[in-house]
Parts: structure tokens; sequence; C-alpha cells
């Protein structure tokens, strides 16, 4: 029996270094610093995420409001709120 664990972690320790080249790189969508803060029109904060937000992006809220994000100025986004059909 320990005869077949000791192949098993050998077949595993030669498949690693197979799997570690080939595995692409992780990219984070998580900014270095701050929070960006999405704000409607009349000033109510919808959102604060320290992830990247991009225009085209959407937000389903607690309140089941749909919202699309159309710009990104610094630290500010600006959402537009969408009719759930």
């Amino acid at each position: 029996m320990k005869r077949w664990y000791f192949w098993l972690g050998l077949l595993f320790a030669a498949a690693l270094p197979a799997v570690s080249l080939t595995a692409a790189p992780y990219t984070s969508s998580e900014l270095d610093s701050g929070y960006i803060t999405v704000m409607d029109n009349q000033g109510a904060v919808i959102l604060r995420t320290g992830l990247t937000i991009s225009p085209d992006d959407q937000y389903l809220s607690d309140n089941n409001r749909l919202y699309e994000i159309t710009a990104v100025e610094g630290t500010l986004a600006v959402p537009q709120y969408r009719q759930l059909a």
C-alpha cells in the first residue's frame, strides 16, 4: 500500500512543473489603493468598491435595481438606472 502512495506522489511531482509553466499569470481586478464610488445624479451613493470599474459594467443592487456604468472619472463612477424586463 505504501508503495502505491510513493508512485502516486512521484507522478504528481513530475507533473507539477509542467502545470506551473503553462498556467496563465493571475491578474487582479483590485485597485492598488482607495475605492471607487458609484453615485447617482441625486448624489446618493449606490456602491463603493475596491475593484476596478469600467463603462458598460453592470451592478444589481440589494433592492433589485440594475445600474449600468456610463462613465468613470478618477474615483467616481456614474451609473444609469436600467429597468429590468
